[in-house]
């Protein structure tokens, strides 16, 4: 096996720990890097397995609360089954279609997404919708694989499997968004955070 690491990046990454998600995906730091307050309300797109929801519910308790809301049934289903059994009041996932998004009304603080933007299809209409689920001063904050880093570790991420950050740029301006913050620590990801303009 073939492990290509780019000297830009290799600081970045904790090497002894890369077959983990932790040793490249930083949670805890990204998780600061939201700024979020007690009571906020955030709302997750894809959370998959729960890497990021579960630790989101805890910061933002007891008051706040955390939507997760997946196309995968079993991956929600995995979440709904470890929230019944360690009984978390404010974490709530559910299945939705991939489109159609029903808070029944709440608005949230933040929308949080991990590797699931280049999955979005007409990412400038379906970013333009979810304006109306945020609360005022609401943020977005996109997280996406890109190929900038040179050929870090390529054997975990294909071609179709990210988004050139300037395309995320360009495109969340033209839904009607400004990028109000940047993070660059993570080695395989590009971190930005919008509003709406």
């Amino acid at each position: 096996m073939l492990l290509l690491i780019s000297c830009a990046n290799f600081s970045k990454l904790q090497y002894s720990r890369i077959y983990k998600r932790d040793g490249w995906q930083w949670r805890d730091r990204v998780i600061e890097s939201l700024n979020l307050k007690k009571d906020d309300k955030v709302l997750e797109l894809g959370p998959g397995s729960g890497y990021f929801t579960f630790a989101l519910a805890e910061k933002v308790a007891p008051s706040g609360q955390v939507f997760a809301l997946d196309v995968d049934e079993k991956a929600i289903a995995k979440i709904q089954g470890r929230v019944a059994e360690e009984k978390i009041p404010n974490l709530h996932a559910s299945v939705y279609d991939g489109s159609l998004i029903d808070l029944k009304g709440q608005k949230v603080n933040v929308i949080f997404s991990v590797n699931v933007y280049h999955h979005l299809p007409e990412q400038i209409k379906y970013f333009e919708k979810l304006k109306s689920h945020l609360a005022p001063g609401g943020r977005i904050a996109v997280i996406d694989h890109h190929l900038e880093m040179g050929m870090v570790l390529r054997i975990f991420v294909s071609k179709d499997h990210q988004t050139p950050p300037e395309t995320i740029r360009n495109e969340m301006d033209a839904a009607g968004y400004k990028i109000v913050q940047t993070e660059d620590y993570l080695p395989l990801q590009s971190f930005m955070v919008f509003e709406a303009k």
